[in-house]
């Protein structure tokens, strides 16, 4: 098994403005003084040495940042900013709201030996697109794929050879905190969790 550590970089995709959630994701308050960008950031860091922020914000945080190219949103924009930085080698793609991700799950997902990997889904679940594993020898397809699919990110994964690997045992790991709600049963599930 490839060494994660390996990996040339961990992109975390910052998000853009979340009008649902009332302030940007990656400044959403967790427990204590934690947001979930800290948390994020805690993950990367056991993954690789080099993490790039990914789109807007996150402006005094000490890791070098990418923006998207002008005119280019969503997460297909923020891959193709991360890619074009590295210029080549293997980034594990983060989301900037699922903090229950853990770090054995993703080195599973480094390992690969695909150019493209993510985690497989059970039954007639909807593809999970991130996390993501990419070599930035995709950036060509992807490009191409921004114009042809609009920027969805699921249309350029089935439009290339990738692996699916088997999901995490713990499914709840892959949540994603896309509503207020959402958020709030994550900070109720984490702060039963610190007290034990």
């Amino acid at each position: 098994m490839t060494d994660s550590r390996a990996l040339t970089a961990v992109g975390i995709l910052l998000g853009g403005s979340s009008r649902r959630m009332g302030t940007p994701k990656h400044e959403l308050q967790l427990t204590g003084e934690s947001t979930l960008l800290d948390r994020m950031l805690a993950i990367a860091g056991a993954l690789s040495e080099t993490i790039v922020l990914c789109g807007d914000g996150a402006a005094d945080h000490a890791c070098p940042r990418v923006e998207d190219r002008p005119g280019s949103i969503g997460p297909l924009a923020g891959i193709e900013a991360l890619l074009h930085h590295v210029n080549e080698g293997r980034c594990l793609i983060l989301p900037c709201d699922m903090p229950g991700l853990e770090v054995d799950d993703l080195q599973r997902l480094a390992a690969s030996s695909a150019d493209l990997a993510i985690f497989a889904t059970t039954g007639a679940e909807k593809m999970r697109c991130l996390p993501m594993m990419i070599d930035a020898s995709k950036l060509p397809a992807l490009k191409q794929a921004m114009g042809e699919h609009a920027g969805a990110l699921w249309a350029f994964i089935q439009s290339q050879p990738h692996e699916r690997i088997s999901p995490p045992k713990n499914e709840r790991t892959l949540i994603n905190l896309n509503t207020p709600e959402e958020l709030e049963a994550w900070i109720t599930l984490d702060s039963g969790r610190s007290s034990r």
